[in-house]
């Protein structure tokens, strides 16, 4: 007996040592701990929690960086909480408290972490279906999401330029020189003498940047929301074909966000088409 509670102090020590080693890595070393240590649920969850109270701090007045980083991190602990098979009702409940936290939070997060945490969202769902959920706490859970959903893409269409197109602004790998400076393209500024040339250089530089921004920018909103819509028009479906069946609360959700016309086709379609006739 003594043996066994030597051998759970000294698991229970390397939880906690775990958890804080975990907690002090940054993005790129958190991965890589992960797939060589695969550490488990209660090492992962005191790392979350640590994370988690970094997220609560940020707000509009925090880098965009730091945003990325703490929502990207936190993001994936919880994927990889949802990744651990047979998780008990506690666990569930404890990833979607987090996951409420995060998800509160998307107006300050990237457009693809949002992305992911929809996603998270979606998973945590679906183990809600297997519980003991009343129909009325399943609706407004469904509702909720469902808002989710579409806030983030309205968010994200309203940052896409419709009339953006890749190529529309000419970019160059090394900016050109100037007319009459010596030298390859790409280089320092610092090299020109004249004063005049190398402000012309300079300028030349930033605006090239510029567009270089423009393009990754408009690219990546793109690439954003063909990720939320995927999860979109699978979660939103399988959500209202279950009881309590209301595709008149899903209508007015959404038309209240303007989702357009054929991805709204395409929900009510399913949704429709899986709704027994009596009950429509």
């Amino acid at each position: 007996m003594r043996s066994l509670i030597i051998i759970f102090m000294i698991f229970s020590l390397y939880c906690v040592n775990a958890a804080d080693e975990v907690s002090a890595l940054d993005y790129k070393e958190y991965k890589v701990y992960i797939i060589k240590n695969k550490p488990s649920f209660d090492v992962l969850q005191k790392t979350l929690d640590k994370v988690i109270i970094e997220c609560e701090k940020i707000d509009k007045l925090t880098n965009i960086e730091e945003r990325a980083k703490y929502g990207s991190w936190a993001g994936n602990i919880l994927n990889n909480l949802l990744s651990i098979n047979n998780l008990n009702n506690e666990q569930v409940d404890y990833c979607w408290q987090r996951a409420t936290i995060l998800l509160n939070k998307m107006d300050l997060f990237p457009h693809e972490i949002n992305a992911s945490l929809l996603g998270a969202m979606v998973t945590l769902s679906d183990r809600y279906l297997s519980k003991d959920i009343s129909e009325s706490d399943f609706a407004e859970l469904r509702k909720n999401n469902t808002e989710r959903f579409c806030v983030e893409i309205n968010r994200i269409e309203k940052e896409i330029d419709s009339t953006w197109y890749q190529g529309k602004y000419p970019t160059e790998l090394n900016v050109s020189l100037p007319e009459g400076v010596p030298g390859i393209a790409g280089m320092s500024p610092s090299h020109i003498k004249d004063p005049i040339k190398r402000k012309e250089y300079e300028t030349a530089i930033e605006e090239n940047s510029r567009k270089i921004q423009i393009d990754n920018t408009q690219g990546d909103l793109r690439n954003a929301k063909k990720s939320v819509e995927v999860r979109f028009v699978f979660y939103v479906p399988i959500a209202y074909q279950r009881k309590p069946y209301n595709t008149d609360e899903l209508k007015e959700l959404l038309n209240k966000y303007n989702i357009d016309k054929a991805t709204q086709e395409q929900i009510l379609k399913k949704v429709e088409a899986a709704i027994p006739k009596d009950d429509k």
